[in-house]
């Protein structure tokens, strides 16, 4: 493993942890095995670090389709769940970590403000895909559905990290599955 990787490892085990203002930079290079400099030769800061973490948590695997499945063969639906629910499965501190991440840094919450509008493109496009397959109602505005998908999951996830939820991924899921009873495209 590079510098890089295990310096993103570090990150990925301390931030969830500790949360970002929790996790020195000393934590991070003792951790990773690596100098101050050996830091600074891979990431400008902290900050950068941090934005990695939650990039590599929200994407990883979201690459890649399994083998015998092609992102078009997958529903709009399962799509949009895999989304939401993947970062929740691979840190359930996840979305914690990043409400407390952005929190004093102005690069921290420009970055995240991104990867949430990019949730809200990517969204929309996998609805206009369901309305394509027949999955999703052809009179929906998938603009707006997808703000109001977006908006709902990620204000579960806002709430849970102030005022924990008993079972946060039922309650999720509850969501999720409501939202869908609405847009898919049979009679409900």
């Amino acid at each position: 493993m590079d510098g890089r990787e295990k310096i993103l490892a570090s990150g990925l085990e301390l931030f969830p942890a500790k949360g970002f203002h929790g996790t020195s930079l000393r934590d991070i290079v003792r951790l990773a095995g690596v100098s101050k400099g050996g830091f600074y030769h891979h990431f400008e800061s902290k900050e950068e670090l941090f934005a990695a973490v939650v990039e590599r948590t929200l994407f990883a695997g979201n690459e890649q389709p399994a083998a015998e499945e092609s992102p078009s063969a997958r529903s709009a639906e399962k799509q949009i769940e895999e989304l939401f629910f993947a970062p929740l499965r691979r840190a359930r501190s996840y979305y914690a970590m990043v409400f407390d991440g952005q929190k004093g840094s102005e690069i921290v919450r420009k970055r995240i403000s991104e990867i949430f509008h990019h949730h809200i493109e990517t969204c929309s496009k996998l609805l206009r895909q369901g309305q394509e397959q027949g999955e999703v109602r052809d009179s929906i505005d998938c603009d707006l559905w997808s703000l109001q998908i977006v908006s709902t999951l990620e204000g579960c996830f806002l709430l849970h990290s102030v005022s924990p939820l008993e079972n946060p991924e039922e309650s999720l899921r509850r969501m999720f599955d409501n939202i869908w009873r609405v847009i898919r495209k049979v009679d409900i």
